[in-house]
């Protein structure tokens, strides 16, 4: 959290490349299956790029030794060209469901950042200075 408020510019470059490869993978399903490109989505593959997928009972060496392993952008890509993930692999009503913001906190955010935006116009019409906050908000909205 300190980071992104020392360096918001590596924050949003780490947004970028988390969106570059989830395009990447995307596109990887997308060759992969035609006839089902909308079935991983970009939401999907962004739940792929977040560390959504695991791999329950990988074999570590002997027998009776499993673990659970988190799967990765490159590691899904070679079990996808090697024909081990597909349609039936996951359900995409379990990575739709992790994706939906509650209704509730949507309304509530809008409304913060209407009221603020409100106030900085009102100090603005009033000739009354501008914060740092009110400036970079009015920016970024």
């Amino acid at each position: 959290m300190i980071i992104s408020i020392l360096v918001p510019e590596g924050v949003i470059l780490c947004a970028y490349g988390q969106r570059r490869e989830a395009l990447r993978l995307h596109k990887a399903w997308q060759r992969k299956y035609p006839e089902q490109q909308g079935y991983l989505g970009m939401d999907g593959a962004f739940f792929v790029v977040m560390g959504g997928f695991i791999i329950d009972r990988v074999p570590a060496g002997s027998v009776d030794q499993h673990y659970t392993a988190i799967l990765t952008p490159t590691g899904f890509l070679h079990f996808l060209e090697s024909g081990h993930i597909g349609h039936r692999t996951f359900d995409r009503r379990d990575i739709v469901d992790k994706g939906n913001a509650d209704a509730i906190a949507k309304l509530i955010s809008s409304s913060q950042a209407l009221w603020l935006f409100v106030q900085c116009l009102a100090r603005w019409k009033a000739y009354l200075p501008l914060t740092l906050v009110c400036a970079i908000h009015a920016i970024l909205v």
